[in-house]
């Protein structure tokens, strides 16, 4: 059972994840208990006519019930599939949503051994979130796009593709300083990679800081 949309898990997958270390009788026995627990503790909060509908189990798999649990990695995700087929204005509605949801990495703070797969598809979900509203505020709103971006790269501080947006927005704003100081911070970050900036990136820097009439 995961917070993923859609997934569920057998007892021994469970087991296997949060109980590495115990042998597998244990492991079973204490999914088990895990689960009637975390119904006992949702139950509480819930209605009568809901009370052990937030876990189920179907044929030997447990997970979340869609119908009276709400998980914010089930919205962005469904934000995200409504939004590629949208038109405006109701895609920059839904791309605003996505964004203003994801504001942190999943599970920030935990290194639980099965979780960074799971982390990496919400961070591409909600890069790609910020980097289609930035398209769509860049001509209107640079300074919205620009900022909407500075929070991206606060989230996803080694992804090129939004510094190469962000310096997009810094040259709409006329902001050659702000280019130049996009670019430091891309290379400082790649350096923890041992990476550098593509070489398209830094002649587009270029071409950007000179050009202040031409996008």
């Amino acid at each position: 059972m995961t917070n993923l949309p859609g997934s569920t898990s057998s007892t021994r997958d469970i087991g296997e994840y949060l109980e590495p270390n115990a042998r597998i009788s244990q492991a079973d026995q204490r999914v088990h208990t895990n689960a009637s627990n975390l119904r006992h503790v949702l139950g509480r909060t819930g209605t009568a006519e809901t009370k052990n509908a937030y876990v189920i189990k179907s044929a030997g798999r447990y997970l979340l019930d869609p119908a009276t649990v709400d998980v914010d990695v089930w919205t962005l995700r469904d934000l995200m599939r409504s939004a590629t087929i949208a038109t405006e204005p109701r895609r920059r509605e839904l791309l605003t949503a996505a964004c203003d949801l994801y504001s942190a990495p999943l599970a920030k703070g935990k290194d639980y051994e099965w979780l960074q797969p799971h982390r990496e598809t919400i961070r591409r979900w909600g890069t790609e979130a910020h980097l289609l509203l930035a398209d769509d505020l860049l001509d209107s709103n640079p300074q919205a796009a620009s900022d909407l971006l500075d929070k991206a790269i606060g989230l996803d501080r080694y992804n090129e593709a939004l510094y190469v947006k962000a310096m997009h927005a810094r040259h709409a704003l006329g902001d050659a300083d702000g280019i130049r100081t996009l670019l430091r911070a891309l290379t400082k970050a790649l350096a923890d990679l041992d990476a550098e900036p593509h070489e398209d990136t830094i002649a587009l820097a270029t071409q950007l800081r000179n050009s202040p009439d031409e996008s």
